[in-house]
């Protein structure tokens, strides 16, 4: 659940503190200088269970979304770990066509992963209260304003 996960609020550019979830480069830091995805993960499920005042009857759905998504961030570890430098980058020797279909191949992966996501949450989300789906979909919102947010160079207007 790498993209609906982040469920903490926007930084904004003159922020005394840093993002939740870890700023590049920092302690918590795993590889690519960026922030350990299960940890962030487990943080901001722990937010979102607190924000959302489960009754015992969501416990299950909560517990099965929960390990759902841990488990997504935990195989994005396992595929950051097989990255090689200059991976990303196209930094190795093949033909346009060739680099092409590899990410056209990446984005199938990702597209999967999304539908995984989407699943999982659609699955759980159907469990909620009206109130308790405004909250969630407000975090998810300001979720992917905290990504993008972390994805964004230091020096970059917010």
């Amino acid at each position: 659940m790498a993209a609906l996960i982040g469920l903490a609020g926007a930084v904004s550019a003159g922020a005394a503190e840093p993002p939740p979830g870890g700023v590049r480069g920092g302690p918590e830091a795993g590889h690519f200088g960026r922030m350990d995805p299960v940890a962030m993960t487990q943080q901001r499920l722990e937010r979102l269970g607190k924000q959302l005042y489960l009754k015992p009857g969501q416990q299950n759905a909560w517990q099965t979304y929960a390990a759902a998504m841990t488990g997504l961030a935990q195989e994005r570890v396992q595929e950051m770990a097989g990255w090689k430098p200059g991976q990303l980058q196209g930094g190795e020797d093949i033909t346009t066509p060739d680099r092409l279909d590899r990410m056209v191949e990446r984005m199938r992966k990702g597209a999967d992963k999304l539908a995984k996501v989407a699943g999982e949450t659609r699955t759980f989300y159907v469990q909620l209260s009206p109130e308790q789906k405004t909250i969630f979909d407000l975090q998810a919102r300001d979720m992917r304003r905290e990504r993008m947010f972390q994805h964004m160079s230091p020096g970059m207007p917010r």
